[in-house]
């Protein structure tokens, strides 16, 4: 395992997917769990093909993050990123 679970927030993001999707897919929307992670492993044991859903990926402090994601996913990460301030001093860069 490569991963170290530092902070689980349950229910984290919920919404409601459009009716037409609710009839295609017979659910109604989605609850998701935040994870924060510590990956204690090399940058080599990153592996993207075409099954992923990245087509890249690049390591930034949680502030540039808002900066480089998609606009659709940016509310999102924003309420991650105050999750991840709650925190405190992690990585050695705080986070005010």
């Amino acid at each position: 395992n490569k991963f170290k679970v530092l902070k689980k927030v349950r229910n984290f993001h919920k919404y409601v997917w459009p009716k037409w999707a609710q009839c295609a897919q017979c659910y109604k929307g989605q609850t998701q769990t935040l994870y924060i992670l510590r990956f204690t492993g090399r940058d080599s044991d990153f592996s993207l093909t075409k099954e992923n859903e990245l087509k890249a990926w690049q390591w930034v402090w949680p502030e540039q993050v808002v900066q480089r994601i998609d606009l659709k996913r940016k509310e999102v990460a924003i309420k991650a990123i105050e999750e991840f301030k709650k925190m405190g001093k992690i990585y050695g860069k705080a986070n005010n």
